[in-house]
This record gives C-alpha cells, sequence and structure tokens, in this order.
C-alpha cells in the first residue's frame, strides 16, 4: 500500500513512515507543501493520507480538500499540533505528540476488511 504524508517536519514524516511501514504501508511519499501534495497525489493516487495543518506554504486540510474535490474521498488522518483547526472534520485526528499504538490500531481499522 501506498501513503501520502503531507508533512514540512522531517522528524514527524520519518516517525509516521516508520508507524506506516509497521502497519503494511510500503511505499511513501512526503510532501512539505499544499501544491507538492497535489502534485504528488496526481502522480500517484495513495490509498492513505497524512496530513498536517500547518504547514511552511499552505495547510494540510487545504491540500486534502483540494484532492478530494478533484479526485473523490480518500482515507485522510491528521497528525497536527493545531488539533482546533480543525473543528468540524470527521477523519481522525491526532493530537502531536501522537499516541503509536493509538494510530497504528486507527490506521488498521481504515483498512480492514
Amino acid at each position: 500500500m501506498h501513503a501520502l504524508i503531507i508533512e514540512d517536519d522531517p522528524f514527524s514524516e520519518l516517525l509516521l513512515r516508520s508507524l506506516l511501514e509497521g502497519v503494511g504501508f510500503r511505499s511513501f511519499e512526503g510532501a512539505s507543501t499544499q501544491t507538492q501534495a497535489v502534485v504528488s497525489f496526481r502522480a500517484r493516487r495513495p490509498h492513505l493520507i497524512t496530513a498536517d495543518v500547518r504547514l511552511a506554504q499552505g495547510t494540510g486540510y487545504g491540500a486534502v480538500d483540494e484532492i478530494v474535490r478533484a479526485f473523490g474521498p480518500i482515507p485522510t488522518i491528521f497528525v497536527t499540533g493545531n488539533a482546533d483547526l480543525l473543528s468540524g472534520r470527521s477523519d481522525p485526528i491526532f493530537r502531536k505528540p501522537i499516541s503509536e499504538e493509538l494510530f497504528c490500531s486507527t490506521v488498521s481499522g481504515l483498512f480492514a476488511h
């Protein structure tokens, strides 16, 4: 499975890659800006998006909203220190620092058949 990680902190991106590998993801694309996230999505549609809220350029929720408008729903998990900016969203939201066990359980639950 393939994941798009929208995150501008390299340490957070590495942690998410490691956790996602542990639940079966085998390929990853990282994006540190809103524009880069949309371009990466177009190049290879992922099975899952993880997104931080605040990015150096744009926002993770802006990227997700743009992707969903253009391509339809995609499983998304927000991983952020700014969860207050996501009120009203139905996607799972994890506050940094995240509970690794709960994050992995949530991801696994999204893909349980």
